[in-house]
């Protein structure tokens, strides 16, 4: 198996890449991770897979929230905005947003004067509903701005045919573990990246 990776990493360093593995506790072989350890690969990007049972989720208050059903310049501003995405970045971006072919809610929610405090995006696929690029103002946070974001987007799911939502979060980030806790969400399972750059 070291072999194996040895010459798959050799392929990589040859064109300047880092060597990636993507590993879940589903591994094979199951030794996988301790191998890679081993072999000097370092551990990073441990994120949660999170599921929601929307059967016994609540209708919110659509008040201040603006919905798009593709992705409009109006959103991906404010989105940027708040995700601090440069103008690199952002072209990137935009076109693997706008490649999404299940159909979308690209959502924003304001407060009274207008200002945008959270936005979010959910694609419905079957009878899931995954909710990516969650984010809420600097400015707003600690306020229930996500939680009125996501129950918005869970809701429009709903709406849509979603009987379950579907999200991922990283491990550290834990204000937003305990908000999607106190959503229901729970943990299916976790994956996490092994990396080793070329010395």
């Amino acid at each position: 198996m070291k072999k194996k990776i040895s010459n798959c990493e050799q392929l990589y360093f040859a064109r300047n890449d880092k060597a990636v593995y993507k590993v879940t506790p589903q591994a094979n072989p199951i030794n996988l991770d301790r191998i890679l350890e081993e072999s000097g690969y370092a551990l990073e990007g441990t994120t949660s897979v999170q599921v929601l049972n929307l059967a016994d989720t609540e209708s919110p208050n659509e008040t201040n929230v603006i919905k798009y059903d593709h992705l409009h310049d109006e959103w991906f501003h404010d989105f940027c905005l708040l995700s601090n995405i440069d103008d690199h970045d952002q072209t990137i971006l935009k076109k693997m947003l706008g490649n999404i072919i299940p159909k979308t809610c690209f959502m924003l929610l304001t407060d009274e004067g207008g200002t945008v405090t959270a936005s979010g995006l959910g694609v419905l696929e079957d009878e899931y509903i995954g909710l990516y690029n969650i984010i809420t103002h600097e400015n707003f946070r600690n306020q229930g701005n996500g939680a009125i974001l996501i129950r918005n987007l869970l809701h429009w799911g709903k709406e849509n045919g979603a009987k379950n939502a579907y999200l991922q979060v990283i491990e550290t980030n834990a204000p937003a573990l305990s908000l999607y806790g106190k959503l229901g969400f729970e943990e299916k399972y976790k994956y996490w990246y092994r990396i080793k750059t070329k010395k």
